[in-house]
């Protein structure tokens, strides 16, 4: 006696096999965006605090830059564009010009994040690029130490709900760099003013 599936058993295995792939599936993708908005928010809140670590110790400015570039080529250069998606690197930049020549030391380039997000900074003097000073402060466009602002990432591939989606990364006047949280239980994270980040 031979022991094997009728056709109807075989149906609705293949049913059943279908149904938990329908179910699973989205539930997996799910995971898979929340574990790399986590990556990208925490690559950029890692090398904000160690720019401004690094200020500290070296008594010296250090830039952290948006880039194009940052590991493509022999000596990545800072892009000029409020798109941090694209990478970014962090240098000792001794004559403060925002740019890395001369003697400036290249600390870390990070390479891009995952493709369909979006990184971009808004608060800040120059969204392009945040300088710490020998004390730790963001410095503004003239030098002075009054600097802060906020870096939100995006899932563009969100649902109708993609602003409860969104992560952001705070910094403070003195440099202090935060993870945003959702101060007023709405579900959506706050910038350094406490206003809602939808967008």
């Amino acid at each position: 006696m031979h022991a094997g599936l009728t056709l109807v058993e075989l149906m609705v295995t293949l049913a059943v096999f279908a149904l938990l792939v329908v179910i699973a599936v989205p539930a997996f993708n799910n995971v898979i965006n929340i574990n790399r908005t986590a990556e990208g928010i925490n690559a950029i809140s890692r090398d904000l605090s160690m720019a401004r670590s690094e200020a500290l110790a070296r008594n010296a400015n250090v830039t952290i830059c948006a880039s194009t570039n940052a590991v493509t080529a022999a000596t990545p250069t800072c892009s000029g564009a409020n798109a941090w998606e694209t990478g970014w690197i962090v240098f000792v930049d001794f004559n403060r010009d925002g740019v890395i020549n001369g003697n400036d030391v290249l600390l870390r380039a990070t390479g891009p994040i995952a493709s369909g997000y979006t990184l971009l900074a808004s608060g800040f003097d120059d969204t392009t690029q945040i300088q710490f000073r020998p004390t730790g402060e963001p410095r503004d466009i003239n030098g002075n130490g009054i600097n802060q602002g906020t870096f939100r990432l995006r899932d563009n591939n969100a649902d109708t709900n993609q602003n409860k989606r969104i992560r952001a990364i705070n910094v403070s006047p003195v440099g202090r760099v935060s993870l945003a949280v959702d101060s007023n239980g709405n579900g959506i994270v706050e910038d350094y003013n406490g206003n809602d980040i939808t967008s």
